[in-house]
């Protein structure tokens, strides 16, 4: 008697129908995975900078080049343009949201901040500051309206434990019966 086995792939499992006659299979098994790809030079080289957006309309928000600075670069997908800086030159900042509707917060001024700025795609705005000032936290949300801070280095200690959430007040409008 032949012995069989199943082939299971991502997407794909090939179990022979008959252990006597086996099977066949015309094509490609595998995974495709992600990589990465040279995009366009960004017009000043820094680090410790926030981001967001997505592949073909992001933000580069701040950072180190070497001096702390308020700089920041929106890219289309192939090159990088200077827009309005923000309020606050920063390193070790979050930010979260798309190219046209963005936060950035906390971070190192050189001194740990709390300020949080909101981008509405022409202008940086101060808005309600965090409730624990660190540098690299993490940063998480798609929309300027709903995000995630979370960790970081306090002035105080190494490492924190604080998450704080982001909720932007929206005008509702309430239709009564």
């Amino acid at each position: 008697m032949s012995a069989y086995k199943q082939f299971t792939t991502k997407d794909i499992v090939i179990t022979p129908f008959s252990a006597n006659k086996g099977f066949s299979y015309t094509g490609t098994i595998g995974t495709t995975v992600g990589a990465w790809a040279a995009g366009g030079t960004a017009l000043i080289a820094k680090n410790s900078v926030a981001g967001a957006g997505i592949q073909n309309a992001a933000l580069s928000i701040g950072g180190s080049a070497p001096a702390i600075i308020d700089s920041v670069e929106s890219y289309d997908g192939s090159s990088w343009t200077e827009i309005t800086d923000c309020n606050t030159a920063r390193i070790g900042h979050g930010g979260f949201g798309t190219q046209t509707s963005a936060l950035t917060y906390g971070g190192e001024t050189p001194s740990m901040t709390t300020n949080t700025e909101e981008w509405d795609g022409t202008t940086w705005t101060e808005v309600a500051n965090l409730a624990t000032a660190r540098q690299g936290l993490g940063s998480s949300g798609a929309t300027a309206q709903l995000g995630v801070a979370a960790g970081g280095n306090p002035a105080s200690a190494n490492s924190t434990d604080a998450t704080e959430e982001w909720t932007q007040a929206q005008n509702i409008k309430v239709i009564a019966d």
